[in-house]
Order: C-alpha cells, then sequence, then structure tokens
C-alpha cells in the first residue's frame, strides 16, 4: 500500500521540482523559461497552428496557453493572423527563431547534466514511462504530433487511445 505521505503525485511533483532548477538556470542566460521554451519549440515545428493544437500537444488548458502566446507575442517572438472564425492560429516571427536557436545548445547541456547525473539509461527509461502516461511515446525528430486532421511535427507521437497503466 503507497503511503499518503509519498504517493504518486508527491513522487512525480518532487522529481519535478529536482529538475526544474537544472533547466531553469541554463536557460536564464537566453532569458527564457522552459514554458517559453517548449511553447517557441512547438510554433517552429509548424507553421500557422492553432491555440487549442498547442495546448493539447502541452498538455495544458487553452487560457493558459493563450496567456503565454499572447506574451510571446506581445514581445515579438511569435504573431497570429486574424482569426477564421473562433480559431486563432500562431507561428513563430524571425526573432523568435533567433531566440530559441540562441536556447538550443543551452537546453541540450541542461537535458546532458540531468542525465549525467541521473544516468542516461535510467533517464530514457524514465522519459518513456512518463511520456506513456500522457498517451506520448519517443519518436525522432521526423516524428508526427497528430491530433484531429492536422499533424504538428514533434518528437512524440500521440495515441488515440493511450493506456493509463505503466507497467513496472
Amino acid at each position: 500500500m503507497i503511503s499518503e505521505i509519498v504517493d504518486d503525485y508527491f513522487a512525480i511533483s518532487s522529481a519535478s521540482r529536482f529538475v526544474r532548477p537544472i533547466y531553469d538556470r541554463h536557460l536564464a542566460s537566453a532569458g527564457l523559461t522552459i514554458g517559453q521554451y517548449s511553447m517557441l519549440a512547438r510554433l517552429q515545428m509548424q507553421d500557422d497552428v492553432t491555440m487549442a493544437r498547442i495546448a493539447e500537444s502541452m498538455q495544458m488548458d487553452r487560457t493558459s496557453a493563450l496567456r503565454s502566446l499572447l506574451l510571446l507575442q506581445r514581445d515579438g517572438f511569435a504573431c497570429s493572423t486574424a482569426p477564421r472564425g473562433r480559431t486563432l492560429t500562431f507561428h513563430l516571427t524571425e526573432a523568435g527563431a533567433t531566440w530559441l536557436s540562441s536556447a538550443r545548445n543551452l537546453w541540450a547541456t541542461a537535458q546532458a547534466e540531468f542525465e549525467s547525473r541521473y544516468g542516461a539509461d535510467k533517464a530514457g527509461a524514465l522519459r518513456q514511462k512518463l511520456l506513456c502516461l500522457t498517451g506520448l511515446k519517443p519518436g525522432s525528430d521526423k516524428a508526427s504530433f497528430q491530433s484531429g486532421r492536422r499533424i504538428l511535427r514533434c518528437r512524440c507521437v500521440r495515441y488515440q487511445h493511450a493506456p493509463l497503466a505503466i507497467s513496472p
């Protein structure tokens, strides 16, 4: 039986609090947060992506995704096209692409630090299990995130009926 003090949520959120400062520290010199980096990377993968697709791919609610996108737009790193009905689409600006490019090596350095501290094999296994939990699985750089009829390029493929159980 799992203790009420050390349960799944506690373990996952504690791990997040352990890992986040590693990435924050490395991205700080580029002036980026983890969330900004992730959102810019998704915008770079697909031109004119809808806010709803970004929210879904990042496991975020639409309101939070829109707020983040509007902040990136305010700073000149993303821009939106005129809404088609109720569909608002965003894309990366040249300034956003430059900013993201400057942060890629920092992100890779943070990833390498985590893997050296935790172990590359264990980090890979952990990544697979966590992605499985959300219905994602590791893919190649050319893999797709499929949602509805549109396909967004990213590092994972979404399953229509993702299992929630994680085998040991």
